[in-house]
Order: structure tokens, then sequence, then C-alpha cells
């Protein structure tokens, strides 16, 4: 006997897939599984397209109500692909098992459970889980619950959140001047409005002073602000309430008390009428070098002391800036004489009794300044020098 020739017969899957084509309906591409009906020429259409059509689709024949009984028992011996099967799914399934696997299938298609915050993708089962753990709509919780918050966030505005979140804990910006403190976002301002720490224009500012402050110390620098307002030194313990701007102090000076207002770098004085059991004060206004000085003399008669002190009138750091010498003698060319030499410069924000108990003041015993009286009398000469 010969050896049988090379089968033609068609594998067994591609015969079943084969048939199934013929099955899908030629108006909704649905396949035919029940009640298929048949035009006078043998064509099939389905029970649902068949309702909306007056001509057989394929041939334009005339649809009959006659159905096609043997494609009708072909279909439920068939395997066919499930509906998810352009998603994935391999599975070939008779009729009464399509349905229940299809229901149940992994490579069916769902809504992402955070649809409700903006997800549209549509997965399969399968990859359900694996996208729900990176879905950029997915819920966290904000990182400062801890602090009170409370809002739920999607995960790809949680950087937006994390910025604006009201429990945001900040540190202030005015930690290099000294705040240590700490406080939420939805409390910044206040914080920053009340931080004794944050800096601001000094009062003064019309005046000319460009000064940033720290606030809490506000009173330190308008105190010493060249660019503040000045009181009559000089006669306040007198009753003066006088005050004004640092360049109107020489016509106050000059016309409302007529104190000596002195324009030379070295100035000239006498002290006549010298009486040890008297107080004394004397007080003068210098202007050289473009600025000014209080020139002040003090005696007092209790303790047989006499003070002499020169304070700079301005920015308290500017008086580093000049000395001054101070000699005491008698109105002899050959008389005795005593020289003070480069004494330090106090400013006008100290308190001149202060002053004179420091080393910025000159002073001597009334027994060492009666060397220097002849006929009650004694001169005094002070010069004024700027350190270069």
């Amino acid at each position: 006997m010969s050896k049988p020739g090379p089968s033609s017969a068609l594998p067994k899957e591609d015969f079943n897939d084969g048939l199934v084509r013929l099955l899908e309906c030629p108006v909704c591409s649905e396949y035919m599984t029940e009640k298929i009906f048949i035009c006078r020429n043998g064509h099939n259409v389905c029970s649902t397209c068949k309702p909306k059509l007056g001509n057989c689709p394929t041939c334009r024949g005339e649809l009959i109500e006659t159905r096609c009984l043997f494609a009708e028992n072909i279909a439920q011996k068939l395997l066919y692909p499930c509906m998810h099967s352009d998603y994935g799914c391999p599975k070939r399934l008779l009729l009464k098992d399509k349905k229940k696997h299809e229901s149940k299938c992994v490579y069916s298609l769902h809504e992402c459970t955070n649809a409700k915050s903006g997800c549209t993708k549509k997965i399969s089962l399968n990859e359900k889980a694996k996208h729900e753990l990176k879905c950029p709509y997915r819920k966290l919780y904000c990182p400062n619950a801890s602090e009170g918050c409370s809002e739920p966030i999607v995960f790809k505005d949680r950087k937006i959140h994390e910025l604006f979140c009201p429990y945001r804990v900040f540190q202030c910006g005015n930690l290099e001047r000294g705040c240590e403190e700490k406080y939420f976002l939805k409390d910044k301002p206040s914080h920053e409005e009340g931080c004794v720490y944050r800096l601001i224009n000094c009062e003064n500012i019309k005046e000319g002073c460009t000064s940033k402050i720290v606030f809490k110390n506000k009173s330190d620098h308008e105190s010493v602000c060249q660019f503040r307002l000045y009181d009559c030194i000089p006669c306040k313990p007198d009753g003066c309430m006088w005050k004004g701007r640092r360049h109107m102090l020489v016509k106050h000076m000059s016309e409302d008390h007529r104190i000596a207002v002195w324009r030379n770098k070295t100035n000239l004085g006498v002290w006549c009428d010298y009486d040890s059991s008297k107080d004394r004060r004397y007080a003068g206004l210098v202007s050289v070098y473009g600025e000014l000085f209080w020139y002040s003399h003090k005696f007092d008669s209790a303790i047989g002391k006499c003070y002499w002190a020169i304070q700079y009138v301005g920015q308290k750091d500017y008086c580093t800036k000049f000395r001054y010498h101070l000699t005491i003698y008698t109105d002899m060319k050959e008389g005795p004489s005593v020289t003070f030499a480069g004494v330090p410069m106090a400013s006008d924000t100290e308190d001149i009794e202060q002053v004179y108990e420091s080393n910025s003041a000159v002073c001597l015993d009334s027994c060492m300044l009666e060397k220097y009286v002849i006929d009650k009398s004694m001169r005094i000469k002070f010069k004024i020098k700027l350190i270069k």
C-alpha cells in the first residue's frame, strides 16, 4: 500500500475560527448565536439587526421570517474568543460558558478605584492592583497629618498641596537675626507681623535714615540715630523742652540761649570769679569738621571736684573718630599749666553725669585746681582733633 500524501485538512483551531467568522453578522459584526434569519438567497443576518432592515444587506434581496436552524446549531458547538481577547485573553469558549467566563475574566476592563479623583483609565483586572499602586490619582495622607492636616490629597497634586499646606512647618525667616521659632504656614502672616526679629525702617526715614533695624532693637537704634530728634542737653536741667533735628542745634543754642557756639578747632575760655564754695555748670556747642560737639564743665563744691567733657553729637560710632586735648593754666606766660592729651570722645547719647565718671572726662580735685587760679580766675584751652 502506498503511503498517504500530505494532508490538506485545516488545523482544528483554524477550522473553528473560520466557522466562527462565518457567523459574524454582516451589519453589526457581532456573532450570530441565536435566532439567525436568512434572506431568499440564503444570506444570514442576526435577530437584532433584522427588524431595522428592509432588504438583505448582502444581496439586497427580500428578508424572510425563516430561521437558519443549521447555523444556530453549529453556533452552539463552536468555540468563541473571549470578548476581552483584544486585551490579552487567550480563551476560546462554548456559548454556554462564554458569559460566565467574561464576567470574571482577568483581562476584563474596569474603572480605576480612583475614578472619582479623576482617573479615567480602564485597566484589566489582572493589572488593576499594579496600576492603582502607582496611579497618579491615588489618595494619600498629607505628610503634615500629625500636625493637624486632615485634607485628603491626590498623589499628582501632593507637591502643590505640601507647598501650600496650612500645617506646613516653617522656620522663621529671621533665624539669622535670632528668631528660632517654628510655625505653621497658616500662622505665617501673624508671626511675621509680630516677630521681634523682623527688619523695619527707622522712624526717622523721612529725615534721611536708611538703616534697616531689628524690631527688638528699635528703641536702642532710634535713641542714638543721627537723624533723631535731639534734646537741648545743656539747658534741659533748667526746663528747656526744645526738640529738633541736628542741623537746628546751632540756631537754637545761639538764638534761644545765647550760649557760646565755637567754630574753631582750638578754643579759649576764662573761668572768672572762681569760688571753691560754689557749684558751677557751663556748656557750649562746638561746630568744626562739619560736625557738632557738646562742651560741658561742672564744679561740685561738696566733694571738691571739677569735671570737663566733650561729647560728639550724632551717630554713636562716630565719636571714636575724635579725641580732645584740654589745658588748664594761669594767665601768666610763665605760670603753671597742665595738659590732658588724647582724651577719648564720649557720645551725646550717654548721660553727662556718667560721662564725668568715665575715662572720657577730665577730673581735678579743687586743691589741684587752685594752683592755676590767680585773682580768682584761670584759663582753659581745649582742642578737638580728628583721628585719620
